[in-house]
């Protein structure tokens, strides 16, 4: 019965996704997983942690904070299961997770140990593929931003400072962030982007508070 449950549980992973039952079962067999429930407001990851492990969010809402070098502004990004926290910080120059994670609601994951994903790694294919196609899509999409339209407008140029700000650009937001601020990272005056932002909240777009900016689904900003 148990196995069973985690047969099911590695079938909602994306980087689990077409390996055959056998190797499945294998994977079950040998792998060490830990599982454990989170409840609602606890922390999972703070920002600096080091990344010896992956985790894999199973059911539950997740908040994903980010803060600027200076600690001037941050944001907070709302996510839903199936995801992987920061899979590319495992490897490379800096092996650590640059965004804290808490739990929003009582929150089911699997957390993988470096060694165990090495493993994986060096033993399917299919789990190597996942991986390098989960990185490459994230390097790609990173890489094609720079060639994107300059926005021609301040609105735009408010829209693009918060898609580019988050992980996703669609989902919940909340962005901790000073009117002067704002005005200085897109290059206009505190006057005009505060009648920018208050011409998006007339259109339901986001919500204005002091020093926030609730934005219910980015992906709307966007249309």
């Amino acid at each position: 019965m148990i196995e069973l449950q985690i047969f099911d549980n590695l079938l909602r992973l994306p980087l689990f996704q077409g390996i055959s039952k056998f190797d499945l079962s294998n994977i079950v067999s040998h792998t060490k997983f830990d599982f454990n429930t989170i409840a609602a407001d606890e922390v999972i990851i703070n920002e600096g942690d080091p990344c010896i492990q992956l985790y894999f969010i199973l059911s539950g809402k997740i908040e994903l904070m980010h803060t600027s070098d200076d600690h001037s502004y941050h944001v907070v990004e709302t996510t839903e299961m199936p995801v992987v926290i920061q899979p590319e910080h495992i490897f490379g120059l800096r092996q650590h997770y640059t965004c804290g994670c808490k739990a929003r609601t009582e929150t089911k994951l699997v957390a993988i140990n470096k060694k165990e994903i090495l493993q994986l790694l060096n033993e399917y294919v299919i789990f190597r593929l996942n991986l390098l196609n989960m990185l490459s899509t994230r390097v790609q999409n990173l890489n094609q931003r720079p060639w994107h339209k300059a926005p021609d407008t301040l609105e735009k140029r408010v829209t693009n400072f918060f898609v580019n700000h988050c992980q996703r650009p669609a989902g919940e937001k909340i962005f901790t962030i000073k009117m002067n601020q704002l005005a200085l990272e897109v290059g206009d005056s505190r006057l005009e982007v505060s009648r920018a932002l208050n011409n998006l909240q007339d259109r339901k777009l986001l919500t204005l508070h002091r020093g926030k900016i609730y934005i219910p689904a980015l992906e709307k900003l966007l249309m």
